[in-house]
């Protein structure tokens, strides 16, 4: 909830903020995790049913500004940087 900033829990782990978050579904259509983009220059994989990170990709040297996936939605293809720089994952 935006307004009332609450929900279910809260993900702790990028230093700044997120710029773009991406649901991986399942075949049955519900969803079990999550990838974000950060300015930190972090992408981080959060499965939801535990409610951390499993994994964390630095290799960016700056701001990371969105995920790309691949046709079937569960894998990361790439990111990608203000300068337009790309990053196959």
């Amino acid at each position: 909830d935006v307004v009332e900033e609450c929900g279910l829990f809260r993900l702790l782990g990028h230093r700044a903020a997120i710029t773009d978050i991406a649901f991986v579904f399942l075949d049955n259509g519900a969803f079990d995790a999550l990838i974000t983009s950060s300015v930190d220059g972090l992408v981080k994989i959060w499965d939801l049913s535990a409610q951390c990170c499993v994994e964390t990709i630095p290799s960016h040297r700056g701001k990371v500004w969105s995920l790309t996936f691949m046709k079937d939605n569960l894998s990361p293809a790439s990111t990608q940087t203000r300068e337009k720089n790309s990053m196959l994952l």
